[in-house]
């Protein structure tokens, strides 16, 4: 009886599906890993490098967005309802709109500001690297058009910022910081391309 069982599972064995089954199994898990493994890279990678991807930037980006809307919807020119005015009436109307305009682009101004402040907290705070630093608001403005050497004192500062740790970082942890005051400082310079725009 074991015989024949034996015979028959070797006839089985030569079937082409079942000689190379176990070589196919092997390479498909192997592809299967592979697969997964790049795509878990490029999801890491997309959450670092897109900031609306990034949990704690997502919000500062869109309410930035917004505020950017508010300021387009602003009235630089003060419509007279089509009343023919004298030339003194009409530059004091003109000039009345420049005043609310002036307001309340300052007031969009500092709200950006603000965000933008809080938003680097959040990041670096969920970095790991503590809550307890400046206010992002005293560091020097990134210039668009700005040297090399202006940008690395940016970093400088914005690094100096986050001196809250109690023992010496080592030279992994400084260079995680270094990166993750990099990545604000490109995502600060992004809110300014917006808010130009």
């Amino acid at each position: 009886m074991w015989i024949k069982e034996h015979d028959i599972f070797q006839n089985i064995l030569k079937i082409n599906f079942f000689k190379k089954f176990r070589i196919w199994k092997a390479f498909y898990f192997i592809k299967k890993r592979v697969i997964k493994k790049r795509a878990q890279r490029a999801i890491n990678s997309l959450t670092k490098k897109l900031y609306i991807l990034n949990s704690t930037l997502t919000r500062p980006l869109q309410e930035i967005r917004k505020l950017c809307l508010e300021i387009t919807k602003i009235n630089l020119f003060a419509d007279n309802n089509g009343q023919i005015l004298q030339i003194d009436d009409f530059t004091n109307l003109q000039e009345n709109q420049k005043v609310k305009a002036s307001e309340k682009l300052v007031e969009i101004c500092e709200k950006i500001t603000a965000i933008v402040s809080e938003a680097c907290k959040n990041s670096m705070i969920a970095a790991g690297f503590g809550d307890k630093f400046k206010d992002i608001s005293e560091i020097n403005d990134v210039d668009l058009t700005e040297t090399s050497t202006k940008q690395n004192r940016n970093m400088k500062n914005l690094l100096k910022s986050f001196t809250d740790q109690p023992y010496q970082m080592s030279y992994t942890e400084l260079s995680q910081k270094r990166n993750e005051c990099k990545r604000l400082m490109n995502c600060k310079c992004l809110f300014q391309k917006l808010t130009k725009q």
